[in-house]
């Protein structure tokens, strides 16, 4: 089975039609199916939603994720493990910890971080990273 983690930027790549959205719907699609799954961490989903709740207020922030809880993600739990595996890739490949939380969790799980951050490729290294919206 292919994996999948989707980062906060991939998501809202997807949300508000972003480059990179295509690319994303495709992955959704396929998780429809039995042999692909996408992932978020537990983290990503708040992140996500103080994103929106940021730049778009609460009412937006509300129906944008339960327009994402409706979509075929799975969410992924995050412990004390991933927790100190995101800080030692974070400090290891010079990358936000939020992006971090999203390579621990690909990591963890076997499968492809997919991100709009161009920084997340400096985790090649550690993860099988694509960098969506060219």
């Amino acid at each position: 089975m292919k994996k999948y983690v989707l980062d906060s930027s991939a998501v809202l790549a997807f949300l508000e039609e972003r480059p990179g959205a295509e690319e994303v719907e495709s992955l959704l699609a396929k998780a429809t199916g039995p042999d692909h799954s996408v992932l978020m961490s537990i983290v990503t989903w708040g992140e996500l939603d103080a994103v929106i709740r940021r730049e778009r207020g609460q009412a937006t922030a509300r129906a944008k994720i339960e327009e994402v809880q409706q979509l075929p993600i799975e969410p992924v739990e995050f412990d004390a493990d991933l927790a100190a595996l995101a800080a030692e890739l974070s400090g290891q490949c010079r990358v936000s910890y939020l992006t971090a939380v999203s390579a621990a969790t690909a990591k963890a799980k076997k499968a492809v971080l997919v991100t709009a951050e161009k920084e997340a490729a400096n985790l090649s290294d550690q993860v099988k990273v694509t960098v969506i919206g060219g």
